[in-house]
């Protein structure tokens, strides 16, 4: 459980008006909107980048730029569009470096769709089907590379529309596009992760 400031007196209220009581001096405002998205953003770069440790930094930069620059955030938008979109840039200038120098895809301890959380299906084949480890690590393998297969902007929509369950207006605001193209990458980036896992013979 995410530990609350005190007496929970900032735990429920909206993520706008903590931004403003933070404007207005209250640091405490701030680590409140911080422990509700931290976790989020760092799954949300290490889906896009395969690379937890680099996910962190990624995440902890978000942070810190969204605390130096609170005074220019538009109140038209949600903070949490605003926050991705911070996490989107710093992702994308990331992996804009890597096609200088290559790295490769992987997510190594966790399954890309679930990253952080333990089913009770998971418990179940852990603790005797030794068959079903195989089968979901299996899985866990052709998925990595399919995701790492998509273009970036097809990988982050559909991450962010699937895995952080956001909606393609929000989406499109982080891409900087439109609805409409957010919809289109969604369902091009399923279409062609079938297609791959079809390849591999997954499916």
């Amino acid at each position: 459980m995410s530990k609350r400031s005190p007496n929970g007196k900032y735990a429920n209220l909206p993520d706008e008006t903590l931004l403003e009581i933070f404007i207005r001096g209250t640091r405490e405002a701030f680590v409140e909107l911080v422990e509700r998205y931290q976790g989020r953003i760092v799954n949300f770069i290490y889906r896009a980048l395969g690379d937890f440790e680099r996910s962190e930094e990624l995440a902890q930069e978000s942070f810190l730029r969204a605390f130096r620059k609170a005074d220019s955030f538009d109140n038209k938008y949600r903070f949490s569009t605003w926050i991705y979109t911070i996490a989107r840039n710093l992702a994308s200038n990331e992996l804009r470096d890597r096609s200088r120098r290559p790295t490769p895809y992987t997510i190594e301890d966790e399954d890309w769709a679930t990253v952080g959380q333990t089913t009770d299906d998971d418990r179940g084949a852990n603790a005797g089907d030794p068959e079903r480890i195989l089968l979901h690590k299996e899985m866990k393998q052709f998925l990595e590379k399919a995701l790492g297969r998509l273009s970036d902007e097809h990988r982050m929509a559909l991450i962010l529309k699937e895995y952080d369950g956001l909606t393609y207006g929000e989406i499109a605001d982080i891409l900087d596009t439109s609805a409409g193209t957010v919809k289109s990458w969604v369902y091009r980036a399923k279409r062609e992760i079938f297609r791959i896992l079809k390849e591999m013979g997954a499916v």
